[in-house]
């Protein structure tokens, strides 16, 4: 029911099979984010559910789900106006958000 929910309120489709370890990491992300100030870090391999089982954890948890969007001009200038954006919707706006990047986000070391 929550998953159906979720895709009438949003425009990402989460196409996700709840087998039991994807209920336990969703029980443990949903207990991790309800937390004030509380971070995670997700180690797994390509396509193993990081970024949905977050994405929907957020939601359950009424957080705004941030991710970064990249594009083949992306620039440090952008990581900039995309931070400073994070930064005012969760400091000054005071926006509970669950900022995810994963390491296909980081373009130069």
């Amino acid at each position: 029911d929550l998953l159906n929910e979720y895709h009438t309120q949003s425009n990402d489709r989460l196409d996700i099979v709840f087998f039991p370890q994807a209920i336990s990491h969703i029980n443990r992300l949903t207990r991790i984010i309800a937390k004030p100030h509380n971070h995670a870090l997700l180690i797994g391999s390509y396509g193993t559910g990081r970024k949905s089982l977050t994405r929907l954890s957020a939601y359950l948890c009424d957080h705004r789900f941030y991710t970064i969007s990249l594009s083949t001009n992306y620039s440090i200038i952008d990581w900039k106006e995309n931070i400073k954006e994070l930064i005012s919707s969760t400091c000054i706006l005071n926006t509970p958000t669950v900022f995810m990047i994963s390491d296909n986000d980081v373009i130069d070391e």
